[in-house]
């Protein structure tokens, strides 16, 4: 679109003896459009060879096209040797158009929306092939080319951009992760394992008591999350059924996180595991509230100076989370009965955030999730994780396995819990990742970096090369298709380049399995096809 100034030029010069005057130049310029092709042209009241033109860009001739946007100096010079300069502004109508677009999602009732962004100040309109003329399209349900028609209503010029929107199928891709994933809570309860029955286990399993919390964000993708003053309780009522509140095993008081710095700015994709220290002795955790070894998980007894406690509510007669906060936490504020009981987390207002339920379906409801397990009085690990298609579930929340795992399994305290719990927790990890690699030196780059793993897919042998930034130690897991660790080994190699070697033996299946590395300067995930002989 061509937009026209009239510059009117007047020479009134004196020579010797000659008086030249009365001479027009008209100069119209053109608004250039993306990427480079304004034009100027002069129009002279006279013959042009009358006059030497001299361009600011090196051109001598009336017309100029192929512009950029930007200025350009005239100096138009008579044959008495009179001059007159003048300076035209080329402006750049059309810059790229870019937009927002939330794609549609396989499987799932959505609907895709394009958000267009103004090219620069100024005031525009918008027509979509389609017939729509407002800025934003939005309630798109099929994929596909869509096309718009931006104007700028004060140069009148125009320009076409189209965007595609697609229906995304690949669960692991980070475009689906973005765009497929509703937020949900920013801290979610990812593993429980329930206090031991009265008199011990009937199948003499070993008695463990704890509490993981997983961090997952929320809907801006920020790297951390501040978690101070939520508050952790059992049931408080809200996972019974009426006829059932008093034996709902609702337990007085509650726990919060302290008003304090650790908690400002926990990394998403990091665990907190709380422990009931009266069953360490058999349990064997290693305290480390502070992530003293950057490992990406807090593990702290639940007395703790980062906890405090609320000894008065929320009770049985009274479900409120007001009050002050005057004791150290202590278990028996939470005390997770094994047969039937609740364990959720909410907000510092005391706003539902997350939780399970669990116990018989005549006496537990799920809660405001409605996540509810099935158990029975041996049966005291509950694992929590995001179900074996994350295209079906609504939010961020996990969901439960059909069955508990039973107390004479292995628990896994700051680990992964199953095959689709190590892929959710992953692709939080890929969405904002713990540490940036930025350079430190010509070849080693900051953190934890992978520079070769093969062959994969692999039988039962992989090679690894690989560089970290610092002399660390890192802790190697492969977990199979049901989360089980087949290969685990801890390795503190020299900063640099180093190679490493995992032997797995004849007696695995085939299938997907996980790598994960994890170190206080990095952490590392991979998928990886396992086929036996």
């Amino acid at each position: 679109m061509k937009w026209k100034s009239m510059y009117l030029l007047f020479l009134f010069c004196f020579s010797s003896n000659v008086i030249q005057g009365d001479i027009t130049v008209t100069i119209v310029d053109y608004v250039t459009t993306f990427p480079c092709d304004g034009a100027i042209s002069i129009e002279i009241d006279g013959e042009v060879e009358d006059y030497t033109l001299s361009w600011s860009n090196g051109e001598t001739t009336p017309n100029l096209t192929g512009l950029c946007a930007g200025s350009y100096t005239l100096t138009a010079t008579n044959i008495y040797g009179c001059e007159i300069i003048e300076t035209i502004e080329i402006i750049e109508c059309a810059a790229v158009i870019n937009a927002d677009i939330t794609h549609l999602c396989a499987g799932m009732s959505t609907t895709a929306t394009i958000k267009v962004k103004k090219p620069y100040v100024g005031d525009f309109s918008y027509t979509w092939d389609n017939g729509a003329t407002t800025k934003h399209l939005t309630n798109i349900t099929t994929p596909g080319m869509y096309c718009v028609t931006v104007t700028d209503l004060e140069h009148g010029c125009s320009f076409y951009e189209c965007f595609e929107v697609l229906e995304l199928t690949d669960t692991n891709s980070s475009l689906y992760l973005s765009t497929c994933l509703p937020k949900g809570p920013p801290i979610v309860v990812n593993e429980v394992v329930t206090d031991p029955p009265t008199g011990g286990y009937s199948n003499n399993c070993v008695p463990w008591s704890y509490l993981e919390l997983l961090i997952t964000g929320n809907e801006n993708c920020e790297e951390h999350i501040d978690i101070r003053r939520f508050i952790i309780d059992d049931n408080n009522g809200d996972f019974s059924k009426p006829q059932q509140l008093s034996n709902g095993n609702i337990s007085t008081g509650h726990i919060r996180f302290k008003n304090i710095s650790r908690w400002a700015a926990l990394p998403v994709g990091s665990m907190i595991v709380i422990y009931n220290p009266a069953y360490n002795g058999q349990m064997n955790l290693t305290s480390d509230p502070s992530d003293s070894n950057g490992d990406g998980v807090y593990i702290l007894p639940v007395n703790d100076s980062g906890l405090e406690g609320n000894a008065l509510k929320p009770s049985l007669s009274n479900s409120s989370y007001s009050g002050s906060y005057t004791t150290s936490a202590k278990w028996q504020y939470l005390h997770l009965a094994t047969q039937q009981d609740a364990i959720q987390i909410r907000y510092p207002s005391g706003e539902y955030c997350h939780g399970i339920g669990y116990g018989s379906a005549t006496e537990m409801t799920g809660g405001p999730d409605n996540l509810r397990l099935e158990t029975t009085v041996d049966e005291s690990h509950v694992l929590l994780l995001r179900g074996e298609d994350p295209q079906s579930s609504v939010s961020y929340a996990p969901v439960p396995y059909t069955n508990m795992i039973l107390c004479d399994e292995i628990p896994t305290p700051g680990r992964p819990n199953g095959y689709y719990n190590i892929q959710f927790i992953n692709n939080l990890c890929d969405l904002v990742s713990f540490k940036t690699a930025e350079s430190i030196g010509s070849d080693i780059p900051n953190g934890l970096h992978i520079e070769n793993l093969f062959p994969n897919p692999f039988n039962n042998h992989l090679q690894m090369e690989y560089s970290i930034s610092e002399a660390s130690e890192i802790q190697i897991y492969l977990f199979d298709m049901l989360g089980r660790v087949v290969y685990q080994k801890n390795i503190t190699p020299n900063k640099g380049k180093n190679k490493l070697q995992i032997q797995l033996d004849e007696n695995h299946s085939n299938g997907v399995y996980q790598l994960q590395m994890q170190s206080k300067v990095g952490n590392y995930h991979q998928s990886l096809l396992h086929i036996a002989k």
